[in-house]
């Protein structure tokens, strides 16, 4: 049924693992502070962008 699989790894399979589960991690920490990111620069975007907006509108006047 599984044609041939062995039942112990090589090295060369363990270090793919390893470089592959590495992989993984840094995508998943990537996605996470740019999600992070795009939340807080948005909502401090927006608030800022707003103050500074009121700022000149009251100069003007």
């Amino acid at each position: 049924m599984l044609f041939g699989r062995r039942s112990y790894l090589t090295t060369a399979e363990v270090e793919a693992r390893i470089a592959r589960d590495r992989s993984m991690t840094h995508i998943r920490e990537s996605l996470t502070m740019a999600a992070v990111t795009a939340t807080v620069a948005g909502t401090v975007g927006r608030g800022g962008v707003r103050k500074a907006w009121d700022i000149v509108r009251r100069k003007k006047d």
